[in-house]
């Protein structure tokens, strides 16, 4: 049997590693910190992802065209 304890700063897993003879348990006890840090990255990197290979919807700004200008400033 395992038991998590998460927080955001840690998990804590309390395992139940055995019996003894006469009816005590053994436990093992794992405190990984961060755990949940890794994961919202995850989430975030994904999200960004997501976002940055998302479809403009509208023409591409070098498709526009351009009759009309000329390279010479303006007389002011």
């Amino acid at each position: 049997e395992v038991a998590i304890y998460t927080t955001p700063l840690e998990d804590v897993y309390v395992i139940l590693a055995g019996w003894t003879q006469d009816g005590s348990a053994t436990f093992k006890v794992l405190v990984n910190p961060l755990v949940v840090w890794i994961w919202v990255g995850w989430v975030l990197l994904l999200l960004g992802g997501v976002i940055g290979m998302w479809p403009q919807g509208t023409a591409s700004r070098a498709a526009v065209k351009t009759e009309g200008w000329t390279a010479e400033p303006s007389a002011v």
